[in-house]
């Protein structure tokens, strides 16, 4: 799921988002570690982050930075996927109102 990508995009923390949403800062914690929430949640969040419910159900892949592997990626590569990490979130498409 994309949310974190679109919170950090927006430089919100776990607890604006909860906030503006009305959910509760577990609630978010809970969805960015791949818990699958409610429709009605989707709703809150698309709201308040301005997407569609569709765009939030997107898988999105971010590996982990401690594992070998990404240890042993040059750096190169590295920074061009972080890059587009941030690329796609901070063009994700929005819902117009």
């Amino acid at each position: 799921m994309v949310l974190k990508q679109l919170r950090l995009s927006r430089l919100w923390s776990q607890e604006q988002l909860a906030t503006m949403s009305g959910l509760s800062v577990r609630t978010i914690q809970r969805i960015e570690s791949g818990h699958t929430p409610s429709l009605e949640t989707l709703k809150s969040l698309a709201a308040v982050l301005q997407v569609d419910v569709a765009t939030l159900q997107q898988e999105s892949y971010m590996p982990d930075q401690q594992s070998i592997h990404w240890q042993r990626m040059p750096r190169t590569l590295r920074w061009l996927f972080a890059f587009n990490f941030f690329v796609y979130a901070h063009n994700a498409p929005r819902r117009c109102a």
